[in-house]
């Protein structure tokens, strides 16, 4: 048996040294692969296939590993299945072994929108979106819809996510994508972020529980960008009174409560890595409304954190609209 595979051994290299095709010597292995994705492919018109179908893309990409479409292929089955941390790996897999193709980057960009992870679906659809209407189809709507502005109570913003925001190279390459699609400058991601999940224990400035997983998210972005970059901390309130307070007093109490919650976020940070001297923190009170009047809607637009991040050639701050 030792003496077959030093044999085989050999012949691989003589074929190499030779000038003969590398992929000659391994076309059995990518041979039986593609009657194995042929299996995988008559299994989908069954309904209980799926597990099988599984298997053999794995197999197949086991034994020839250089195929983007098994990857694409098998990652479709997850991305179905709703298990898309995998399908991500796969679809991600398939790019890297051919950089423009394109149903690589779209079920990628689907994958990351489906997990609301919006800005990194806008950055897999740009790559394609000249040639996949689909892809530009996608990238309109979440532009339209400016799902990247704001991140929902009980929705979390990574910060893989939030670096396309803050880190001025990689949201400039995304705004260059967006300009070469030939989408208007005023659609382009500004600097700053609206978050509606980092809430406050009622008229009080002690960020509530579940605020901690985003605070981490953002320190671990912020800790990514250069040491010149300043960090801007918005707090902005809601138009309910304080009981027993009068207008003048509420306004007061009003200016106070968003000062001090800007501040708790500040201090949150700060303990995460980011020093103080980094960060400028602004009480808006309820003087920049999204939402006028006093329900509960427009009270919990209204009540949110923005944070923007300034680089030292920009002087001026964002406003999101």
């Amino acid at each position: 048996m030792w003496l077959a595979i030093f044999m085989n051994l050999i012949s691989a290299i003589s074929a190499v040294h030779s000038g003969a095709d590398v992929e000659d010597s391994i076309s059995p292995d990518c041979n039986y692969a593609s009657d194995l994705v042929f299996k995988a492919h008559q299994l989908s018109r069954k309904s209980q296939g799926k597990a099988q179908q599984k298997l053999l893309f794995k197999r197949a990409i086991f034994l020839c590993p250089d195929r983007p479409e098994m990857y694409v292929s098998l990652a479709d089955i997850l991305a179905e299945e709703k298990n898309y941390d995998n399908a991500v790996y796969y679809y991600q897999q398939a790019t890297v072994l051919r950089t423009q193709f394109s149903k690589a980057w779209y079920g990628l960009g689907e994958v990351y929108y489906h997990q609301k992870k919006y800005l990194m679906s806008l950055e897999a659809h740009l790559h394609i979106c000249e040639e996949e209407k689909r892809a530009k189809t996608r990238v309109q709507q979440i532009l339209k819809n400016k799902l990247w502005h704001y991140t929902p109570k009980q929705v979390l913003i990574d910060y893989e996510n939030l670096l396309f925001i803050f880190d001025t190279e990689k949201r400039n390459a995304l705004n260059q994508s967006l300009d070469n699609c030939g989408f208007e400058k005023t659609l382009q991601i500004r600097p700053i972020h609206r978050f509606f999940n980092l809430t406050f224990k009622q008229n009080k400035f002690e960020l509530v529980w579940s605020a901690y997983s985003q605070l981490n998210e953002i320190a671990q972005a912020l800790l990514n960008l250069p040491l010149d970059h300043t960090i801007h901390i918005h707090a902005h309130a809601d138009n309910e009174p304080f009981f027993h307070a009068d207008k003048k007093k509420n306004k007061q109490l009003n200016q106070a409560l968003s000062e001090k919650r800007a501040l708790a976020v500040a201090n949150e940070i700060e303990e995460k890595g980011i020093p103080l001297s980094r960060i400028k923190v602004y009480g808006h009170s309820n003087k920049q409304i999204i939402e006028s009047g006093k329900s509960e809607t427009a009270s919990e637009k209204n009540r949110r954190i923005e944070i923007e991040v300034i680089s030292p050639s920009k002087k001026q701050t964002n406003k999101l609209e």
